[in-house]
């Protein structure tokens, strides 16, 4: 497997983790019962991907790139650490128990704003 195929998976699986917030708004106004079960399945495996797309993301700049330096790769790695940081706070911290969400959200934007650049841009850092 090439660091290129490598990447283009993580994008993939991103984007499949992606899909749980969508696919629970438009349940909630169609109540389909195949979008019910396909949501309990990606809420269950949601944690596993992202911890997966960390260590695959590990994996792939050090393929790509042989050391751990600032690159437009380390910033997209970061948004997820701090993407998977917060729920976890999120849980423990009193303030933090139902909003949450909404940050975890917002950072997808920024994520995808950063795998954009990363791939138009990979050596602009």
């Amino acid at each position: 497997m090439t660091v290129s195929t490598l990447g283009w998976m993580i994008v993939s699986l991103i984007f499949l983790t992606g899909l749980i917030y969508p696919i629970k708004q438009y349940y909630s106004k169609s109540k389909n019962k195949k979008l019910l079960a396909i949501y309990k399945k990606l809420r269950i495996i949601h944690p596993l991907l992202g911890v997966t797309i960390i260590l695959l993301g590990s994996i792939h700049g050090y393929l790509a790139l042989g050391t751990f330096r600032l690159h437009t790769g380390t910033i997209v790695l970061a948004i997820l650490v701090i993407m998977a940081i917060i729920p976890i706070s999120g849980q423990k911290i009193q303030k933090l128990k139902r909003h949450w969400r909404p940050y975890h959200r917002y950072l997808s934007i920024i994520l995808w704003i950063s795998i954009i650049i990363h791939i138009l841009f990979r050596n602009i850092i």
